[in-house]
């Protein structure tokens, strides 16, 4: 499908076996069709009011983009109040890519992608990589089956995400590759050419999700942690019945945090959540996830007394709750702190690395790439100076998640270790049943430093709800990154707070 095709005024398109598809690529039925709507429920075709509303968001969206720099640094809390609103669909693939620096990895990494394609290609039989590269062909057929793109075996969708797939297990042998990449890159191929798709993903893995996808699922298993003890706080009553039952975390919510929701919400769900992930981080995940709990909270008190309905409902999301009309302005309501997410990481990160001690690593990644921002990037904010007149200590630059940062010497990495870790899975009966899996240990740093979020240092009482094309304010402060020190690319630090 044409990049066209996208476009927000586009009908479906028809594509070569006579099936009507939508904008995004995805089949229709015959009742989507008689509605004209989409499966999120969101009309095929904008017109009158909708139409000229999306065209001014795009007015304001390219003007932002021709001028990154300024409105990033003097403007930040509007770009992510428009984050918020949603990024129109013509202009969603370049805002991502900026947003989480991944255009200008591309622009002082070129040829590199190539490179990384041709020596998967090329790679022995033998070759410990060999191992993802054989998973990831047959995972092809299970991505997006249901969207024109990627459902012709062979086809050049499923060229491309293979290739983008391919060249991160190289570019990171270490991780290599793990089911959930897959969803994650192939929303971004929806988007962006595949180039520009590979250095969004290595954004994401390096700073938004790092630590989801390593052999033990670390990250995955703290934020698990921390959203126990979120549901404790705000939810005490479902989170009694949910402790009661044995329903932990794990159980439910690993599709949610790993896929970025791809697999859980509507499509028109998706990208909007994605919008505000590209900006605020982490903290969206939770949010969104303290949403869907609380407004399935009656649900699962009265029609859910065991651990198998439970996991029934949680795994099939009424769709009703999950449209971006509903979703997003409850999203926003959801009152969470930096310091408090931040706390708590740092507890469940703590606990995690007392059970599972670090060693050193044997070695590190051999595919060093060059991450500096070009000039262009270079802004004058330095973390805790004035925004205008403090005078850097280095020279600063644009960094992914909406902020903007100042370059920090690379460390070496934390020690990890390999270990197992106990975790439960619930049988076709309902029973929760106990299993071991091997685990990477986080890093040395992970309590005090190892908090891969971007979050809001502070949250106002009545945030921004995304309904309206007025702008509004919010005392919500700008991101903060605190990243662990990475090899493969330099990392960054920011304080935004005098912002």
């Amino acid at each position: 499908m044409s990049r066209a095709a996208m476009s927000t005024s586009t009908a479906p398109t028809r594509n070569n076996e006579g099936r009507e598809v939508d904008r995004n690529g995805f089949y229709l039925s015959a009742d989507q069709l008689e509605h004209g709507l989409d499966a999120s429920g969101v009309p095929l075709v904008l017109e009158g009011q909708a139409l000229k509303l999306m065209r001014r968001r795009e007015d304001k969206w390219r003007e932002m983009i021709s001028n990154w720099d300024f409105w990033m640094s003097k403007h930040p809390m509007k770009v992510k109040q428009r984050c918020r609103k949603g990024i129109p669909n013509s202009i969603r693939g370049r805002a991502w890519q900026m947003l989480c620096g991944a255009d200008v990895l591309c622009s002082n990494n070129r040829g590199k992608y190539e490179e990384l394609v041709a020596e998967a290609d090329r790679l022995p039989s033998d070759h410990p990589l060999q191992q993802y590269l054989e998973i990831i062909d047959r995972d092809l057929d299970r991505t997006f089956p249901h969207n024109e793109r990627f459902s012709i075996v062979g086809g050049e969708g499923q060229k491309e995400l293979r290739d983008v797939l391919r060249a991160y297990a190289v570019y990171n042998e270490e991780l290599g590759y793990c089911q959930g990449m897959g969803m994650v890159a192939g929303t971004l191929l929806m988007q962006m050419p595949t180039e520009q798709a590979f250095w969004c993903i290595v954004s994401m893995c390096d700073k938004y999700v790092k630590g989801f996808f390593d052999a033990g699922l670390s990250e995955v298993q703290i934020c698990a942690t921390v959203l126990q003890s979120l549901l404790r706080t705000e939810l005490p009553k479902l989170h009694a019945h949910l402790e009661k039952e044995g329903m932990e975390p794990l159980l439910y919510f690993t599709d949610w945090f790993m896929c970025v929701y791809v697999k859980t919400l509507p499509w028109a769900s998706v990208l909007r959540v994605w919008d505000m992930f590209f900006f605020e981080g982490m903290k969206v995940l939770f949010r969104v996830a303290l949403c869907i709990m609380k407004l399935s909270e009656h649900e699962l008190l009265t029609n859910c007394p065991s651990i198998g309905e439970l996991m029934t409902y949680l795994r099939d999301l009424p769709p009703e709750m999950l449209t971006p009309a509903v979703l997003i302005p409850n999203v926003l309501k959801v009152d969470l702190k930096r310091a408090e997410i931040e706390a708590l990481h740092a507890k469940a990160a703590q606990v995690y690395l007392e059970k599972h001690p670090p060693k050193p690593k044997a070695s590190e990644p051999s595919v060093p790439v060059s991450s500096s921002t070009s000039s262009a990037r270079t802004t004058s904010i330095t973390a805790g100076s004035d925004p205008v007149d403090g005078a850097p200590t280095a020279s600063p630059r644009l960094n992914g998640g909406g902020e903007t940062v100042l370059a920090e010497t690379a460390a070496t990495e934390g020690a990890t270790t390999d270990s197992t870790v106990a975790v439960k899975s619930v049988n076709s009966n309902g029973n929760t049943e106990a299993n071991t899996v091997d685990t990477a240990g986080v890093s040395l740093n992970a309590a005090a430093d190892h908090v891969p979020l971007t979050i809001p240092s502070s949250e106002g009482d009545n945030p921004f709800s995304g309904s309206s094309d007025e702008e509004h304010s919010s005392d919500d402060e700008h991101p903060v990154v605190t990243a662990e020190p990475s090899t493969l690319t330099e990392r960054f630090v920011v304080d935004m707070d005098e912002v």
